[in-house]
């Protein structure tokens, strides 16, 4: 099988046309990534390395999943999610049907939301409101 490699306008050869479009997008508007780095995640109790797509320097990560019509890669596509998700990582996914019409706006979009998101976590957490998660003080106690 031969791998087709497509050029960004500043980067490394992509595995595929909408890989290369997601690069270029994240490029024109000046928001840092890189490209399948590895990243630790426990799955089933055991620590393996993953290469998410796209991993933003906010730890946000992004996967595209192209392949369509075979159930097997939904299963794994499937897992991978569940796995992100255990491992506390917050990940933007996109399929074949996202990469059509208004695209770029759709996906600039979710990265705002996501990140928006992170921030309002982040605030409710120092004001002290229950999120779920620790609250933090900044009083020492003494």
């Amino acid at each position: 099988m031969i791998l087709t490699k497509y050029l960004s306008r500043t980067r490394e050869p992509y595995k595929s046309r909408p890989e290369r479009e997601i690069a270029n997008l994240l490029d024109q508007y000046s928001i840092p990534f890189i490209y399948e780095k590895p990243t630790a995640v426990v799955d089933s109790g055991k620590t393996k390395l993953w290469f998410p797509d796209y991993t933003l320097s906010y730890g946000v990560l992004i996967e595209y999943f192209g392949i369509n019509g075979s159930q097997g890669y939904r299963d794994r596509t499937k897992h991978k999610l569940k796995v992100y998700d255990q491992n506390q990582f917050q990940v933007i996914d996109l399929y074949p049907k996202d990469m059509s019409g208004g695209w770029q706006d759709n996906f600039l979009r979710r990265i705002d939301s996501t990140l928006e998101g992170r921030l309002n976590d982040y605030r409710g957490r120092i004001a002290g409101v229950h999120t779920g998660r620790p609250t933090y003080s900044t009083s020492r106690g003494y």
